[in-house]
């Protein structure tokens, strides 16, 4: 079953981060599956939110540092005067805003791929963490993990992991991304439970 999870979350995965794309300005960014989570050690912070059954949880992270490329590249707009390596001044507030709405948006996303096979699952709000509770994080074991990076002029800028922890045995198998099938679901809507 280890094999089918992991192939589940690197297909949710990558479409849940392209499905939180569509709330940042730049299109130019490719998204790239990793193999580890090394990639983000450069990251200054994450966003962490759980979603959590009474059989498995799985800790969605999103990795960014708050400085004036990832401002840029969460708010730049197409300006061809305005580049990269030019200083993009946003307020933190707006900023991490931004990223908790991109981080609401791709795990509501990976909640609704689960659900298709697992109903009844709940979901924290994002908690920003400095980076070293990442490390923290990592010393856990888990059933599977998937990782995906996102490239934008040639430097990753945001990382996405999703972290499989098992609690009792599975009676079901982690879907492939439907990708598109959201049942008429308006994007980044929240439940009330």
């Amino acid at each position: 079953m280890g094999n089918n999870i992991l192939a589940g979350l690197n297909s949710i995965g990558m479409t849940s981060l392209g499905h939180g794309m569509s709330y940042i300005k730049q299109r130019e960014a490719r998204v790239i599956h990793c193999t580890n989570a090394e990639p983000f050690r450069g990251f200054l912070e994450f966003t962490l939110i759980t979603l959590a059954s009474y059989k498995f949880r799985v800790l969605a992270t999103i990795h960014f540092s708050n400085d004036s490329f990832t401002k840029y590249f969460t708010h730049g707009v197409s300006d061809p005067e305005v580049t990269a390596n030019q200083s993009y001044c946003v307020p933190d507030a707006q900023f991490y805003d931004t990223l908790g709405e991109m981080a609401n948006e791709i795990t509501g996303k990976v909640k609704r791929e689960l659900e298709t096979v697992f109903p009844y699952l709940g979901m924290s709000t994002p908690n920003r963490l400095p980076h070293q509770g990442f490390e923290l994080l990592m010393r856990e074991e888990y059933q599977a993990e998937s990782h995906t990076k996102v490239i934008f002029n040639d430097q990753c800028v945001l990382g996405l992991s999703l972290l499989f922890a098992q609690t009792e045995e599975l009676d079901f198998e982690l879907p492939l991304s439907s990708s598109g099938n959201d049942s008429g679901l308006s994007l980044g809507e929240l439940e009330l439970f």
